[in-house]
């Protein structure tokens, strides 16, 4: 997660308050009250477009979808992580619009100097007109960004217009028919796999996704088990579809009825989805029957660690722990660390052992300010595959021996202001 600094035009720099380090895991600091001109933050360089450019600078896409070669140029000293573009079209009927856009890769230099390439793809059927850049945006490893928007591009004399011609498609996909088979699986022993098949029909432009969601009936205590299935095509077309996919039930979610949910869009953006209760007004298959054992029993935190265990801003901390859970298994574990001066939450990624005794890992950094030395202490949420949730208090932390996290502070303490009981004088002299 990352603060996006912003100026009239130019690069963004400001004082990280969010920031993200590492892959595994993106850690969140929060520091409150702080100047941003503190001796004490963490000044960082974010990155830096130097340019950007598209062609063709036009396209005709009424009969078939059109690439758009987009290709910018960016610094960093930390490394660029990621380069969108983005495009937008003007405001069609009822308010429509559509979007294309481009992850750029770096196709020559070097992440901290270099050229990265890509396309941004214009669907058949989407609304023409003159499109415009709606923005070009890099990050880089340590949650600093440059975000350009289409005024922004005009100062500097880059290109941000795209002319669309295109009979543009109005008219939302809609699902044909939806069958789960199994109808009913048992999970006491193993995860259980359902097939979903679902037709769809798209007159114009053509189905793009469907997506089915399966959710258990009975609310958890913390969340609530669900699976999310992407379907893809099997056979037809794209306008006349049958679309597969497989949905994984997990063991210890408990005998109960999984309600399905259906979401499906066509390649210029119409959506249309289907509620449990729309897909039982169709007829259709509409919950899948799961008899699973019972899991009520919240994970454990056995042990988390920062190292190191006294940081200043600006630096990175390694977070290792173990956690457990006999019956369905860890599904995350999170800890924060929270004092005077910020917060630093750092989400882990498991890294060893199984779901049921596992080694958990992750990586952030305290990129706030600090006025001054204090020290951290730290709390934790860990979350099991059956949803059943353990919060760790402070004290229960301590009591478990989890190390407090000391942060220094490089900002001397504010110089006392001088008393006075004279009265400040706001007039202004004519």
């Amino acid at each position: 997660m990352s603060t996006t600094r912003s100026k009239p035009i130019g690069r963004r720099r400001a004082t990280l308050a969010v920031a993200g380090v590492g892959a595994a895991a993106t850690a969140f600091v929060i520091s409150a009250g702080m100047p941003a001109s503190a001796a004490g933050c963490a000044q960082l360089t974010p990155p830096e477009i130097t340019s950007f450019s598209f062609s063709p600078a036009s396209v005709d896409v009424r009969t078939g979808e059109k690439k758009v070669k987009v290709t910018a140029r960016v610094s960093d000293p930390d490394g660029v992580e990621t380069v969108l573009a983005s495009f937008v079209s003007p405001l069609g009927p009822k308010g429509k619009q559509s979007v294309a856009g481009g992850l750029l890769k770096l196709t020559s230099g070097s992440k901290t100097d270099g050229t990265y390439s890509g396309e941004a793809v214009v669907p058949r059927g989407v609304i023409p007109g003159a499109w415009k850049v709606q923005s070009v945006m890099a990050t880089d490893s340590l949650g600093g960004s440059d975000f350009l928007r289409y005024d922004e591009l005009k100062e500097r004399g880059w290109s941000r217009d795209l002319a669309v011609k295109s009979t543009p498609d109005l008219k939302p996909p809609a699902l044909t028919a939806l069958t789960f088979a199994p109808a009913a699986v048992n999970t006491t022993a193993k995860a259980g796999r359902v097939k979903i098949t679902a037709k769809a029909t798209d007159n114009f432009s053509g189905v793009s996704f469907v997506s089915v969601q399966l959710t258990r009936k009975t609310k958890g205590a913390g969340t609530t088990p669900a699976t999310l299935t992407v379907l893809k095509r099997s056979g037809g077309t794209a306008t006349n579809g049958t679309f597969v996919g497989y949905a994984e039930i997990p063991r210890w979610v408990g005998k109960d009825a999984w309600l399905a949910s259906a979401y499906v869009m066509d390649m210029a953006m119409n959506q249309t989805e289907y509620a449990n209760a729309a897909l039982a007004k169709k007829k259709w298959a509409r919950s899948v029957s799961v008899t699973s054992g019972v899991d009520r029993t919240a994970p454990a935190l056995v042990s988390a660690a920062p190292s190191p265990s006294t940081v200043t801003s600006g630096q990175a901390v390694n977070v290792t722990a173990r956690a457990t859970d006999a019956q369905s298994g860890v599904l995350s574990v999170m800890v924060t660390w929270k004092g005077d001066g910020g917060q630093l939450t750092v989400p882990l990624t498991r890294t060893g052992g199984t779901p049921q005794n596992g080694t958990w890992t992750g990586k952030g950094a305290v990129l706030g300010c600090a006025y001054e030395t204090g020290t951290w202490s730290a709390t934790a949420t860990v979350t099991d595959v059956a949803g059943n949730v353990h919060e760790y208090s402070e004290e229960e932390t301590a009591a478990l021996g989890i190390g407090k996290l000391t942060v220094t502070g490089s900002d001397p303490e504010p110089a006392p202001q001088p008393e006075t009981d004279t009265e400040p004088d706001y007039s202004v002299e004519q």
